[in-house]
């Protein structure tokens, strides 16, 4: 059974199932991250960090390597572009 499910059947609120699954996949991470980083060095910046992510993490997650890394580091922000992300594949956007 879903956690989702298994938190509304016991009374739970949508916004308290939601907050679970987030809690679930915040511990699953810091596990995969634990894993796939053991035996590495830390990271000496942010961008080695994100190539990390794009070429081991989406590797062994997606089994492939991410297609595109954009940065910008003025605003600090950085943009991992996957154009074929089977997860999200089949999904609609909402009609407007």
């Amino acid at each position: 059974m879903s956690t989702l499910r298994r938190h509304l059947d016991a009374g739970g609120t949508l916004a308290g199932a939601v907050t679970a699954i987030e809690d679930i996949g915040h511990a699953v991470g810091v596990r995969l991250a634990d894993r796939l980083t053991t035996n590495r060095s830390p990271f000496p910046s942010a961008k080695d960090a994100l190539r990390f992510v794009c070429k081991d993490l989406w590797n062994f997650a997606f089994r492939k390597q991410a297609d595109r890394l954009q940065t910008n580091r003025h605003k600090q922000v950085f943009e991992i572009l996957d154009k074929e992300m089977r997860w999200v594949a089949r999904l609609t956007p909402p009609a407007d």
